[in-house]
Formats: C-alpha cells, sequence, structure tokens
C-alpha cells in the first residue's frame, strides 16, 4: 500500500472514530496524518473538530488557511471561534450552576420552626372554642363542595384539555411560564399535565344526602418494562475492526450476537415493520481509471437484510467516498435517507430499498448529517453547520429537501436528532457544556431541557427513544472509560447501565413494539 493510500485509509478511520463519538481515538488518527503529511487540509481540518481548547482549535484552522487561503468553512469557522468563546464559556458555568440548583433542589428542605405563640388566658377560652367549632362546620362544607364538583366534572362527557408547563420548586416565588418563549438555558423540571381548566363550583351550597360512590375510569396501563422490548445494537471487541450486531432485551439482558457469521454492522436502524434493517458495511472493488490503471478501492456502502436472515443482505449504493453513514427509514418502509461525502462534502441523499431513486436532498457546502424521519412522514431532522461553520445545530426539512428550518442556536454543536414515538420531541446531543450531553426539546425546537446531568465529563452520544417513549437510550463512557448503553427516564432522574462488557457499544435501535402507548 503506497503512502497516499495509508493516509487516506488513516482519516478514513479518524472520521469514523469521530462519528462514533470516540474523540481521542480520532484526534491521534488525524495526528497521525498530518504527521506524515504536514499539508494535508482535511487532515487539519478534522483534527480542529475534535479539540475542545478554543486556542488549539484556533492554531488548526489557522493552519488550514495557511495551506488553502480560500478554504471559506476553516475562514468561517475561525471568525465564529474568536466571538464566541466568551459565550460557551458563560454557557458552561450557566449549566454547572443549574446542576449544582438542580443537586440542591434534591435534598429535604430543613422543617421550619414554629415561631412562639401566647399562652391563651381562660376568658380567651370559651371564645376559641366558638371559632374552632366555625372553622370546623366551613372546612366539612368545603369538602363537601369540592366532592361535589369532582362527581360532578367526572360525570361529564366533555373531556378535560391539557396543557404541558414545567413544574419549578421553589419555596418563595412562582415564575411565569410563557411555552413559546425560546431558552438559550436549558430548563430543568419535571413535565407533568395541567387540567387547562378548573372544575367549576356551584355559586351556592345547598344540602343534598351524600353522593353515591361513582366508579372511576379504567385505570392508567400499566408501563411496559424495557425487558418487554427488543433491542439491537453494534459493538466492538478489543482487538477488532469490525462492528458486530447484538440482540438483547430492552435492559441489556440475553445479549447475543444477532449473527453467527463474522460480518460488519454500523450505523444499523430497522424499518417500521420490524422484518428489515438498513446498515453501513465496508466493501472493497476495483476501479479503473481514465490512464486504463487498476485500483483498489475500499469504502462505505449502504446495505438492507431481513431481520431473520442477515446473511441475505444487499447491497443498495455503490458511491465512493469516506463518509457514508446513518441511514434512517421513512414510515412506508421502503424510503430511506442517509450521508454520503461522495460529491465532496457531506450531504444528505434519498434512496429506496431496492438501491433505485437515488438523489441528493441537500447541496450546499456545509456539512450535513444524522437525518431522521418524523413517524408520519412529514419532516426530516438532521444536524447541519450551516449557518456556523465548525459547529453543528440541529434543522428540519422536508422531505424533498424544501423549507429547512433552524431548531437549535447555542454555541457549541448539537447533533444526533431522535424523534419521539408520538412525534411530540426531539433528544439530541449537545457539547454547549464542553461534553457531550444528552438534551429533549419539542419537535418544534422549544424548551430544551438537559437530562443527562453530572456525569463527570464524560461524552453521551446517539440517543434513541424506546418503543414506549418512556426511556432514551444511549452510548456512553461515564464508567471505565468504554462506550456502553444505558437508559435513563426523560426527567433524567433514573438512570440504568444496560451493557457491562469489554465491547464498546455504538449505535442502538428498537424492534417496533405493536401497541405499545
Amino acid at each position: 500500500m503506497g503512502n497516499a493510500d495509508n493516509l487516506h485509509e488513516i482519516l478514513r478511520a479518524g472520521i469514523e472514530a469521530a462519528r462514533q463519538g470516540d474523540k481521542e481515538r480520532a484526534r491521534q488518527y488525524f495526528e497521525r496524518v498530518v504527521q506524515l503529511d504536514d499539508q494535508n487540509e482535511a487532515g487539519w481540518m478534522w483534527l480542529a473538530s475534535t479539540i475542545d481548547s478554543v486556542e488549539q482549535r484556533k492554531g488548526y484552522l489557522q493552519k488550514v488557511l495557511q495551506i488553502n487561503p480560500n478554504n471559506e468553512r476553516a475562514r468561517e469557522a475561525l471568525s465564529r471561534l474568536s466571538g464566541s468563546a466568551s459565550t460557551a464559556d458563560a454557557d458552561r458555568q450557566a449549566i454547572e450552576r443549574l446542576r449544582r440548583l438542580q443537586r440542591r433542589q434534591a435534598a429535604p428542605a430543613p422543617r421550619p420552626t414554629p415561631s412562639p405563640q401566647p399562652t391563651p388566658s381562660s376568658d380567651d377560652e370559651g371564645l376559641s372554642l366558638g371559632v374552632a367549632l366555625i372553622a370546623a362546620v366551613l372546612v366539612l362544607i368545603a369538602i363537601v363542595v369540592i366532592i361535589f364538583a369532582v362527581v360532578s366534572s367526572q360525570e361529564s362527557d366533555e373531556p378535560i384539555g391539557e396543557r404541558t408547563l414545567a413544574a419549578f420548586v421553589n419555596a418563595t416565588e412562582t415564575p411565569t411560564i410563557n411555552p413559546a418563549l425560546f431558552t438559550d438555558t436549558p430548563v430543568f423540571g419535571i413535565i407533568v399535565a395541567e387540567p387547562s381548566t378548573a372544575p367549576t363550583l356551584p355559586p351556592t351550597f345547598t344540602s343534598t344526602p351524600p353522593p353515591s360512590e361513582t366508579p372511576l375510569g379504567p385505570p392508567s396501563p400499566t408501563p411496559i418494562p424495557l425487558s418487554d422490548f427488543t433491542l439491537f445494537y453494534s459493538s466492538l471487541s478489543p482487538g477488532q475492526a469490525q462492528l458486530r450486531l447484538f440482540s438483547a432485551r430492552g435492559d441489556g439482558s440475553e445479549a447475543q450476537p444477532a449473527s453467527n457469521e463474522n460480518l460488519e454492522f454500523r450505523d444499523i436502524a430497522i424499518d417500521p415493520t420490524g422484518q428489515k434493517i438498513a446498515f453501513v458495511r465496508e466493501t472493497t472493488s476495483m476501479m479503473e481509471d481514465v490512464d486504463g490503471n487498476i485500483t483498489e478501492i475500499t469504502a462505505p456502502q449502504l446495505f438492507v437484510a431481513p431481520l431473520n436472515n442477515l446473511a441475505a443482505a444487499r447491497q443498495i449504493t455503490t458511491i465512493n467516498g469516506n463518509v457514508l453513514a446513518h441511514p434512517a427509514w421513512g414510515s412506508d418502509g421502503v424510503s430511506l435517507v442517509f450521508v454520503s461525502d461522495f460529491d465532496n462534502d457531506e450531504e444528505i441523499w434519498f434512496i429506496t430499498d431496492d438501491g433505485q431513486n437515488l438523489r441528493k436532498l441537500t447541496d450546499n457546502t456545509a456539512v450535513d448529517n444524522d437525518p431522521v424521519w418524523l413517524l408520519d412522514g412529514s419532516k426530516i431532522i438532521f444536524a447541519s453547520d450551516l449557518d456556523s461553520p465548525g459547529f453543528t445545530e440541529i434543522y428540519s426539512m422536508n422531505p424533498d429537501g424544501t423549507n429547512i428550518t433552524r431548531l437549535t442556536d447555542d454555541s457549541g454543536s448539537s447533533f444526533n436528532p431522535s424523534v419521539s414515538p408520538d412525534n411530540t420531541l426531539i433528544a439530541f446531543v449537545s457539547d454547549r457544556g464542553g461534553d457531550g450531553d444528552i438534551f429533549i426539546m419539542d419537535i418544534d425546537g422549544q424548551r430544551p431541557f438537559l437530562v443527562t446531568s453530572d456525569d463527570g465529563g464524560a461524552e453521551d452520544r446517539l440517543p434513541v427513544f424506546s418503543p414506549d417513549g418512556r426511556w432514551i437510550i444511549f452510548s456512553s463512557n461515564r464508567e471505565d472509560g468504554i462506550f456502553q448503553l444505558y437508559a435513563i427516564s426523560l426527567d433524567g432522574d433514573v438512570l440504568v447501565r444496560l451493557t457491562n462488557d469489554e465491547r464498546e457499544a455504538f449505535s442502538a435501535d428498537f424492534l417496533p413494539a405493536f401497541g405499545a402507548p
């Protein structure tokens, strides 16, 4: 293998490590590239993306501009870095303050000390007794009125509407919540449902016999345990170069290889019917150039296979490039979107599962990545640095690539979006606080909420909702420095480790659970 081929392989390995969230391993690959070729523009650009230090990143971008003064992306990224350092520091400090506040709020509040009361005199005892009796009667009347109102509201056929708001713990002040207001600072709280209209009390009290007991409606469905779902995920064993496919119960138990063959399964996506899986695998082919020279080309390609016969996988793309990643199914179980740098920068492409109808959905000089479809097929959510070179944000667009709308606007990068089963929430990763954390927000980008706090600076990646929408599964190196799978409740209060072995776990997806709430 020549030096050029060797550089190409190292660069591609670094890009893959960066996509999997392993910044340290990616940095080592890119450092090796620029050591071998000090004028490698792509190597310096990618190396800058793996560095947390603003000053170091600026230095690498300046190196890119020395190599190629016409690299507008490096110039714009350098300009943004120069103006955003103080904002990023402020955001990190704000997140740390909110994390400390969350910990304090979780502690039990001190019991208030009652103030001393004057001892009543004997002359006042009769009056006090009379007042107490009157108060008791009033309380009894109020209780009867409330019971009557509640029963009346239950008997009504008119459903009570619900609105969602954030509940805060504050002993001295009740904040005013404006759900339409977009805030850059994440909200800490618990999402609850509150009736939009209170029951109307009768204008006057009329003595009536105690109401008969009204049977309540059917009880809320019992939450489905994680163990009832089926989870598939890609896992990398020590010393191995290829990610293998594993299946397990949703709680991580009974994990086993999904195939007896040592085949690569990267960036997996299960179709809405639960019958097929799309994934990425590297292939090697021979290519003849215009001079008749034969060259061996290794490139990632997109495959589709029946879940019950993984060996029957079909290659549906023949695209050359360093990047082909993140396939996502449309609601019809036929359409797919994915990312490729076939035209020299990462764009979002469309294809059907028979390998036909290939077309490009985005066409710009930005890095477009991580596409995922809304479950009703109406929108595609994706990450891009379209408006902020070097720093990705979350966007939405129509399935034909039109009507691109920005959903996040923060320092650092936001990426890896995932949509909840009811199409109301987006989970995503943001490093606005210095490390990759899981956030959720409304489907229109409002009310961002930090889910993974107190993780010791770990990198959390690749979130995906459980089929019932109650959990977010994600990959993290928060323990042992090895990427493992975790499940966390939407409010961030419950964290469960799903995998615990020497293999590193990356992309995951659930088998659809038909009938899940």
